[in-house]
């Protein structure tokens, strides 16, 4: 326990577990031997540790007694005990009284010698003892023993001496140990080190030592017993910590101290006592010139007490009301150091709290909110006017928006002590927007144990609930879209064979089974590549038909026997499809590639097929293909043809809504025009029915005709 008694440096006192500061003058009480020893070890053992120079006088036993017994004590500290420049043990006789007499004077000297003798080197901490029973022997000037401890309190303040003066209160009588606690400014009894309330300064103590102070009066009574034991109840009641317990025990212990007189304590409102006129009361006041504690009365025979008897109450009531007034004092002192403390931490609490990212809330069990920090302001776009003193249950819901917190469970909650750690919910800001916190909570108890209020720290956690719900919604969508793919699988794999239960039927032979799988093998190919697109992209949804087109050119190419004197003129734009789109284009451009290459050129014609694909106004999408090649014969109308691939380009551009013209301009041109709308009327999922109608569209329009070769030019 640390007690402040100067700005010096701490200093270990090696009792109690206590700490002060250098520059301390101390009165030690004890009753017995066992307590003197337990107080002399510690204190010079603390310092021997700590490399102090010690100075010790003993009187119970002889310096030869003491080393011998601190040695079988402290083994380890038996090279310093004999060494002067750490340990100094001498006699009383030689330090106090060398020629047979003691004198303030000298000891004056001899102490301003040592010190100045003992800091030549630099400074060196002092730590002296003495057990002063050697005053008991009627020394010549000993009398004179309190001024010099008087005296000490200019000596050492402010140097780095600590003094410990040893009386046993059972051998001095009442006045000199009134004295020893008038000339001591801290003192130590019980093992309790506390300031001295009865401390003088020596400027008024050396001035006035010759007048009679209450204690003294106290002391200088006939009846040495009384006087004895009320020294002994001051020194009790000034350890207590409790007003109303110093003056019952006051009252008790005057009661076994004069058994034929009844006292007791009395408030403004007592009424005197009646029925006992034999009896003459008295009332003494406790009190101080700044502090009343009440009265003290007692009843008496005047036969049965004396004038001596009086003055040694009257002096006890004064002295219980000091030392009450002095508790008082502290306590307030106390109180407000606690205050300002707590004041000092509430600050760096505020300042703390308003710094970090989380909200903070304090509010009490039935929900007003005493504090919020402004990152909570901040958040939610209430003025601190508008946050405190509202209830945290119900702030932010308007009508239409139910409460953010359930306010009966969570009361009883409180109530119950049962209040969850963490907890989860929203609330909403001023401008009526939803946020998401994750709180912790806190509760905090006053002195009967019962909630007072309840701290919280929040993080916002709104962007994390926003993020999750995006990636729900994008799992759900990516489920689907695997559903649906393959669902896709399934309808290609149900054309591929309609169209190989078509083209079997055009099998005559050797080179025509050869042309068919030609062609079912470009199909597949065409259809292949719209997935490969899709796995490769980061929208599972939608093909880049640039990307598509030029890579189903660069496959399908190397399949034709003429693709050497073919070159392509290709304009697509970056133009996104989504799968039921893509798949018909894709299937469209294949059927045309495979027509012209086979149909539309001769052998020493310079070939060139263009291909473009644009994204046009209004939500509409053209694909133009056109070759160089001999073109349409006269009369074309594609509904009359017996050709499997230019039925294919006509189901298909239906199927996408499309609307197909063709003509010939130095060449034969194929001109569609389909909608390509922004946003899907399905999000999320494929219109299945088209699709899946081209199988059996094929069927339909493709199986109940006879077969034919796919020439349509020349």
């Amino acid at each position: 326990m640390y007690i402040q008694t100067s700005t010096q440096e701490k200093l270990n006192l090696g009792i109690g577990n206590y700490q002060c500061n250098w520059g301390i003058h101390i009165a030690g009480l004890y009753e017995t031997e066992a307590e003197r020893e337990e107080i002399v070890m510690g204190y010079l053992h603390q310092g021997d540790i700590d490399g102090d120079l010690q100075l010790y006088t003993p009187v119970e036993h002889s310096v030869e007694d003491f080393q011998h017994s601190y040695s079988e004590a402290y083994p380890k500290c038996n090279s310093h005990l004999y060494n002067d420049k750490h340990f100094q043990v001498s006699s009383a006789e030689k330090l106090y009284y060398p020629d047979g007499t003691f004198s303030t004077e000298k000891m004056d000297e001899n102490l301003d010698a040592f010190y100045r003798e003992s800091q030549k080197t630099g400074r060196r901490n002092v730590r002296a003892t003495s057990d002063m029973a050697w005053a008991l022997e009627k020394i010549p000037g000993t009398e004179h023993l309190m001024v010099y401890e008087s005296r000490l309190n200019y000596f050492i303040p402010g140097k780095p001496w600590i003094s410990l003066c040893l009386y046993n209160i059972t051998k001095f009588d009442g006045a000199t140990i009134m004295n020893v606690l008038r000339t001591h400014p801290y003192t130590l009894n019980g093992g309790v080190l506390t300031e001295n309330p009865y401390y003088q300064d020596p400027d008024i103590w050396l001035a006035e030592n010759e007048r009679a102070s209450v204690l003294k009066s106290l002391t200088n009574m006939h009846d040495t017993h009384k006087e004895h034991e009320l020294f002994l109840l001051m020194l009790h009641l000034s350890q207590r910590k409790n007003i109303y317990e110093i003056k019952r025990t006051l009252i008790e212990a005057l009661n076994s101290l004069w058994p034929a007189i009844t006292f007791w304590e009395t408030s403004e409102n007592d009424q005197p006592l009646t029925g006992q006129t034999e009896m003459d009361v008295a009332t003494i006041e406790i009190a101080t010139t700044q502090h009343f504690f009440g009265w003290l009365s007692y009843s008496y025979n005047s036969s049965e007490i004396s004038p001596e008897d009086h003055s040694l109450v009257r002096n006890a009531a004064n002295m219980t009301a000091i030392i009450m007034a002095n508790l008082f004092q502290s306590q307030q002192r106390q109180q407000e150091l606690q205050a300002q403390e707590r004041l000092r931490y509430e600050s760096y609490f505020k300042t703390a709290l308003d710094k970090v990212r989380l909200y903070a809330l304090t509010y009490e069990p039935e929900g007003t909110i005493l504090f919020c920090n402004q990152y909570f302001i901040e958040k939610t776009g209430w003025s601190h006017a508008e946050i405190i003193g509202r209830n945290w249950f119900e702030l932010g819901a308007s009508e239409d928006q139910e409460a953010h917190i359930d306010a009966a469970a969570f009361k009883t909650a409180i109530q119950d002590h049962t209040l969850p750690p963490h907890y989860e919910n929203r609330i909403y800001t001023k401008s009526g927007e939803t946020r998401y916190v994750l709180w912790n909570n806190l509760m905090l108890y006053d002195d009967q144990q019962q909630v007072h209020s309840i701290t919280t720290i929040g993080a916002d956690i709104t962007d994390q609930k926003m993020a999750e719900k995006q990636l729900r919604e994008e799992l759900n969508e990516k489920t689907t879209l695997i559903k649906e793919i393959h669902h896709r699988v399934k309808n290609n794999l149900n054309v591929v064979t309609s169209l190989l239960n078509l083209q079997k039927n055009e099998i005559t032979d050797i080179e025509s089974a050869k042309n068919a799988f030609e062609e079912s093998q470009r199909r597949i190919i065409t259809m292949a590549l719209v997935h490969e697109d899709l796995y490769q992209s980061a929208n599972l949804s939608e093909i880049d038909m640039s990307s598509y087109v030029h890579s189903l050119v660069s496959r399908q190419r190397e399949l034709f026997s003429a693709q050497e004197n073919v070159s392509f003129n290709l304009d697509i734009q970056s133009v996104s499809l989504d799968i039921t789109k893509a798949v018909p284009i894709g299937l469209i451009i294949n059927e045309l590639l495979s027509n012209a290459c086979t149909y539309a050129f001769t052998e020493k014609q310079e070939a060139i097929i263009s291909i473009s694909l644009r994204e046009m106004d209004a939500g509409m999408c053209t694909l133009k293909f056109h070759d160089n090649g001999r073109g349409f014969p006269d009369n074309f109308d594609i509904n009359d043809q017996n050709s499997l691939g230019l039925t294919l380009v006509n189901i298909l551009t239906q199927q996408i809504d499309g609307s197909l013209r063709y003509f010939n301009n130095e060449g034969a041109t194929f001109h569609i025009e389909f909608p390509n709308p922004e946003e899907s009327p399905n999000t999320g999922a494929y219109r299945l029915a088209p699709y899946s109608i081209a199988s059996e569209a094929l069927t339909d329009n493709l199986a109940t005709e006879s077969p034919s070769p796919l020439q349509t030019r020349g």
